[in-house]
């Protein structure tokens, strides 16, 4: 054994030797073996790939190719051949190119090129067969195919993905049959069951898809979002989807996941209540109610992304029942209750902001009070719980036209013990806004006074100073409201609220510095605003239309006039009157062109064109935007309203 000391000194001896090694100009005594220098050691070292300049414009091709930037993507991909990409990296990215463009002739004679020189390749043969299916060249296709299977480690996985490229290209007869073959080579008949489910689908044998369907849904039930929805794209038309229903009834008893897929075609043909009973009892069995909450969860977080109109209310019906039924099975542990009862408060509040109660809309408003207050009862502190109760007393003061009863809901929200921190400055300023569209602007200006002086709640303050500026002007104090409005804009810059408040502080400057005149529009425009504060639109729409009428004038650029114009036309919109709103945006555009709102005006005269059944003349005004205001804020809505427009 070595003594330490020694040890020490042998280290020390190594790394004078290693640096003797690495010095230029050194050599090592004579007679000793000349050992590999550091600079020999790297120098036979292959380099990294990351070195090889190539690598990362094939990177970007691929990345190009995702976004089907085609263009680009052959460009790059010429730079990366000059730099020394090898023909096997860039021809299967040539394949992609040729597909992509549609050029399928290329893409097999591609292909072909890659097997010649390596025969086997996976990827290429799968391109090879997609190509020629696309061709219409079927033979060639299978015999594509038959190398692809010969090649392939895993022939479940091959069969699958030509089963893919058959139905892709049109063809689900062929892909039904590899499932049939591969199904009787394996001896078993659960095989493939979602594939083959498709391919009947798409011959129309819709009894047979359903059942392949419930079949692996009594086998795998947590795939239920999977086979809905490719149900769901399959069966496009009624008829097909209440043959589906039909079928789905002679064969879900036993299949709590088969059951659920019977309910959710049923929700997308507006029967909410057949759907409700053909899950009622899942909810008693510990095994079926996992599977019902599963489904439910995806649905509640699926409702606000929900694009069919007509299959919002029946979907929020049914998790209203279901989710209502699970939180008081004894089959849901205590744990899955709170979840139960926090998605139940998030429906209700999903279900006011879509605006989709129903017809009967106060009798909607009290079945939600009833389950909000079960889940006060049972889940006091869930997450959506309050943000659900503020939504459903604003529902109740501008819809139902209570202000009164929804003022008492928030005064005893404010006084529970259980509302969080976070949502006490939501329910005083929605208190404030109660009581101003009750009248009671005392009691407002109170709330949102002791609300504003909050330094805890910048944002709620913030606010609660503008509405307070909205009442300064409507009661005829133009500094006051002028001097909040200032300091709204200045100390909540990032508030949703800081621009309008800009704008209308900015105004009233601008008409008080008038020599005439100024201090006389702003008193005939304050009934409009005070209109606008109580939430009466009848009131508004006769104040708007007096100061347009009475108080118009000549100026080359009139801010307030032009903004008055513009709630003239949104209100006149919200009555359902779009070609009178189109034609007061048009007289902002044409009378004051120069003015800082006429951007806006146009971006609104195409909107309110588009509802009144004009969508051309309402593309015609944004593209009107674009060429006249191409650096103002509103050209980016432009072009994103022509792009999603027909």
């Amino acid at each position: 054994m070595i003594p330490r000391r020694d040890c020490g000194v042998l280290a020390v001896a190594g790394l004078a030797a290693l640096v003797a090694l690495a010095a230029p100009g050194r050599s090592p005594a004579a007679g000793a073996q000349d050992p590999p220098t550091v600079e020999r050691l790297l120098r036979g070292r292959p380099a990294a790939p990351e070195a090889q300049p190539w690598r990362s414009r094939l990177l970007e091709v691929d990345h190009l190719i995702r976004l089907e930037n085609f263009g680009r993507a052959a460009t790059m991909l010429e730079e990366a051949e000059k730099l020394g990409a090898p023909r096997a990296e860039t021809l299967p990215r040539w394949v992609a190119l040729a597909v992509g463009t549609g050029d399928d002739e290329r893409a097999a004679d591609l292909c072909r090129e890659g097997l010649r020189e390596r025969p086997g390749q996976l990827r290429l043969l799968r391109a090879l067969a997609g190509a020629e299916m696309a061709r219409g060249r079927l033979p060639e296709a299978r015999a594509a195919l038959d190398e692809l299977f010969a090649a392939s480690p895993n022939r479940a996985t091959s069969v699958a993905d030509a089963v893919g490229l058959w139905r892709a290209h049109g063809h689900p007869a062929e892909a039904l049959a590899l499932c049939d073959s591969l199904r009787a080579a394996q001896g078993d008949a659960r095989v493939f069951q979602r594939q083959r489910a498709a391919c009947l689908l798409e011959l129309d044998r819709v009894e047979d898809g359903v059942a392949e369907a419930a079949g692996e849904l009594a086998a795998n039930p947590l795939n239920l979002p999977l086979v809905r929805d490719e149900l769901l794209d399959l069966l496009p038309a009624r008829s097909q989807r209440e043959r589906a229903v039909a079928a789905l009834a002679q064969l879900d008893r036993d299949a709590p996941a088969a059951r659920l897929l019977r309910a959710e075609l049923l929700l997308r043909l507006g029967r909410a209540d057949a759907a409700a009973a053909a899950t009622a009892d899942l909810a008693d069995d510990p095994a079926a109610a996992q599977v019902l909450l599963h489904a439910a969860s995806i649905l509640a977080k699926e409702l606000p992304l929900e694009t069919e109109p007509g299959t919002i209310r029946p979907v929020a019906d049914w998790l209203l029942a279901t989710l209502e039924k699970l939180a008081g099975s004894a089959a849901v542990p205590r744990g899955q209750q709170l979840k139960v009862l926090d998605l139940l408060a998030g429906v209700c509040e999903d279900v006011l902001v879509l605006d989709t109660p129903g017809p009967d809309r106060a009798e909607a408003a009290r079945r939600l009070d009833a389950v909000l207050e079960l889940v006060r009862a049972r889940s006091p502190g869930s997450s959506r719980l309050y943000s659900a109760r503020i939504r459903l007393a604003a529902y109740t003061r501008d819809v139902l036209g209570r202000p009164a009863e929804a003022a008492a809901t928030l005064e005893r929200l404010l006084v529970d013990l259980d509302l969080p921190l976070e949502g006490v400055a939501l329910a005083r300023l929605a208190l404030g806004e109660t009581y101003l569209a009750a009248r009671d602007t005392a009691r407002a200006r109170t709330v949102l006074t002791r609300l504003g002086r909050s330094p805890q709640y910048r944002d709620a303050a913030g606010r609660a100073h503008y509405l307070l500026a909205l009442l300064d002007f409507a009661q005829g104090g133009w500094e006051t409201a002028r001097d909040r409005l200032a300091s709204v804009a200045l100390d909540g810059s990032a508030s949703d609220v800081a621009n309008d408040a800009l704008d209308l502080g900015l105004l009233i400057a601008e008409e008080l510095m008038q020599p005439t005149g100024g201090p006389s529009r702003l008193a005939a425009y304050a009934p409009a605003v005070g209109a606008a504060l109580v939430r009466d639109d009848a009131a508004r729409l006769a104040a708007l239309q007096a100061f347009v009428r009475d108080v118009a004038g000549d100026a080359a650029e009139d801010r307030l006039l032009d903004r008055v114009r513009l709630e003239l036309a949104e209100t006149l919109l919200r009555a359902g009157d779009a070609d009178g709103a189109a034609s007061q945006c048009r007289l902002v555009s044409a009378d004051h062109p120069s003015g800082p709102l006429a951007p806006r005006a146009l971006l609104r005269e195409g909107a309110a064109l588009v509802a009144a059944g004009r969508a051309q003349d309402g593309r015609a005004a944004w593209e009107r935007l674009l060429l006249q205001y191409p650096d103002a804020l509103e050209a980016e809505d432009a072009r994103l309203e022509l792009r999603s427009s027909p």
